[in-house]
């Protein structure tokens, strides 16, 4: 059985949101003001400079846009290779979203460490900063 998945890049990591939660890609113009970048919601830290795509997610609670600066592709995992979170390192972890790892296979043999998100807690985090509303 595969997962799919779209998976972006933040700096030198991967991650990834189970593809039935994206509604939809885009690139942003400098008039688009209704987007969260991934960015804020990670690290916290000021919007980044530079081109942006987004990815627009639909949950339960909200429909919203994702701002990304990096990479962006569409995958399929098998369940073999995602591992959920040991329990005391899910209650420990210090970005709630973070739910599995998984590896995704690449050219040449190579292996992708890939953080598995939650995309409804993402939602939640996005909310609960007012970053978006319902």
């Amino acid at each position: 059985m595969a997962l799919p998945l779209v998976i972006f890049t933040h700096g030198p990591s991967w991650f990834g949101l189970e593809a039935r939660h994206i509604a939809g890609r885009g690139h942003l113009s400098a008039e688009d003001q209704d987007v969260i970048a991934f960015s804020r919601l990670f690290c916290m830290h000021s919007e980044p400079s530079g081109r942006l795509e987004y990815l627009r997610l639909r949950t339960s609670t909200a429909e919203w846009r994702l701002g990304i600066q990096g990479k962006i592709e569409l995958i399929e995992l098998n369940a073999d290779v995602i591992f959920p979170l040991p329990d005391p390192l899910y209650k420990q972890r210090r970005f709630l979203p973070l739910k599995a790892l998984g590896f995704h296979h690449q050219q040449q043999h190579q292996q992708q460490l890939i953080a598995l998100l939650d995309a409804e807690q993402l939602t939640q985090l996005a909310l609960d900063q007012r970053q978006i509303s319902r």
